[in-house]
């Protein structure tokens, strides 16, 4: 989905997104796309989002038993899929988890006693559960049937997935080709003059001010194409936000049989997912998919960003969750914290082998024993990183507005027993210059 006026106000709160470069930001383009998150940013993360995933969880996650639960937990898990790579998780970390927490709490209550649905997912995503009613549910299927009951010579399957991905609407199979493509008027349709000129690229999408991570035509070039083009339909949203009308055909849904199946479906999905689309531009426009909660090393640079003199400390495993057991029940009590890791940290050797093979008096901890990496020698967390709720402003509002909107359709077949999907090729980038999706 894109939009002509992309001009907006940013977040004045934002500390990592600079307010005067009025374009949203792709998460994964720009001087952030190979960001590596810390290890203690991502422990952070994946806990949130657990959490948040269980049901009822608002009402849950105010009781500090069932808090400490879940971070116990977490703990165990983290064990086993980072084994050496694990950092411990202290006071410091549990209070900024449970504040966290109930900011989103208060927000999602918020919403909820409105009759609202959509709550916050990873950042910068946003999700819905029954935000579609059953009766569009129910239409949408019986339309897809239509699409997925052809001769299977005419079925689209995708490469690589085994024939159980289908795509029944997709752009890339007729898209517009510079120079064979007839407009309206039947003249033909070439790639526009300076297409690949950034100040041309972004003014004709109302951006007066470039990201700065966009810097040279080369970058611009990588990756877009200059024989093909998807060709996008308008969607023209009411002034009131509550009704939408397509106001051109869509690419592979063109009959008059489709048009009358499927765009009334259609029209109605688009309206009910127009706040979650307001929400993702709000989030975008801050900054909110590069924000970190925790700044420290990853497996890359451990041991050149970690500082401090418990840089290179760790416990062991058993004096880990034994005294992890105790932070918790201290947490879970209301009361202040005293125990402290420090007090079983031993300095690591990362040529322990050497110092056996040399019979050296080393009174360090090998790297590779069963340990947990301390914290300190990390920056300390700050309660601004914290996620908070986006305030959609004027210009993110899509009430009123004409909308280029490119639809898809798939369908991803599972076979019983509980198989899943996992892509053996690359995911590929679909027009990331100009979509928010």
């Amino acid at each position: 989905m894109s939009d002509k006026s992309s001009n907006y106000e940013a977040d004045r709160h934002s500390s990592t997104y600079n307010p005067r470069y009025n374009l949203y930001p792709h998460p994964l383009s720009g001087r952030h796309a190979g960001i590596t998150p810390s290890y203690r940013d991502r422990s952070h993360r994946d806990f949130s989002l657990t959490v948040r995933e269980v049901s009822n969880w608002t009402k849950k996650c105010q009781n500090r038993k069932t808090f400490a639960g879940w971070v116990q937990n977490a703990h165990k898990r983290d064990y086993d899929r980072f084994r050496s790579n694990l950092l411990a998780w202290g006071a410091e970390d549990i209070q900024f988890a449970w504040d966290e927490l109930s900011i989103y709490r208060d927000y999602v209550e918020k919403r909820q006693a409105k009759g609202c649905c959509i709550e916050p997912a990873i950042d910068a995503v946003w999700k819905a559960d029954g935000i579609i009613t059953e009766e569009i549910r129910k239409g949408l299927l019986e339309a897809v049937a239509t699409l997925e009951n052809v001769p299977d010579e005419e079925k689209n399957w995708r490469p690589d997935s085994d024939g159980r991905v289908l795509d029944l609407v997709d752009p890339s199979l007729w898209p517009v080709i510079y120079g064979t493509t007839l407009d309206k008027k039947g003249r033909l349709i070439e790639v526009p003059q300076n297409a690949f000129d950034i100040p041309f690229c972004f003014r004709h999408m109302g951006v007066t001010e470039i990201h700065p991570s966009i810097n040279d035509e080369k970058d611009l070039k990588r990756g877009y194409s200059d024989r093909f083009c998807w060709l996008p339909s308008e969607f023209k949203v009411s002034r009131d936000g509550k009704a939408t009308k397509i106001n051109s055909y869509i690419n592979n849904l063109s009959s008059p049989e489709q048009q009358r199946i499927f765009y009334p479906i259609i029209e109605n999905i688009f309206t009910a997912l127009i706040p979650m689309f307001e929400l993702a531009l709000a989030d975008l426009a801050r900054g909110r998919c590069y924000m970190a909660r925790a700044h420290g090393c990853n497996k890359m640079s451990r041991e050149r960003d970690a500082k401090g003199p418990m840089a290179n400390m760790a416990i062991p495993k058993t004096n880990y969750f034994r005294k992890s057991k105790e932070i918790l029940g201290q947490f879970q009590n209301n009361e202040e914290i005293t125990t402290q890791y420090a007090d079983s940290a031993v300095e690591v050797c990362y040529n322990h082998h050497r110092c056996r093979r040399k019979k050296l008096a080393c009174e360090k901890i090998c790297h590779k024993r069963a340990i947990v990496f301390l914290q300190n020698g990390e920056p300390p967390l700050d309660p601004k990183d914290m996620w908070q709720p986006p305030v959609v402003s004027r210009a993110q509002r899509l009430a009123g507005r004409n909308l280029k909107v490119v639809v898809k359709f798939t369908t991803i077949h599972l076979a019983p027993g509980g198989f899943s999907y996992q892509p053996t090729n690359n995911w590929p980038l679909e027009p990331m210059l100009v979509i928010i999706s």
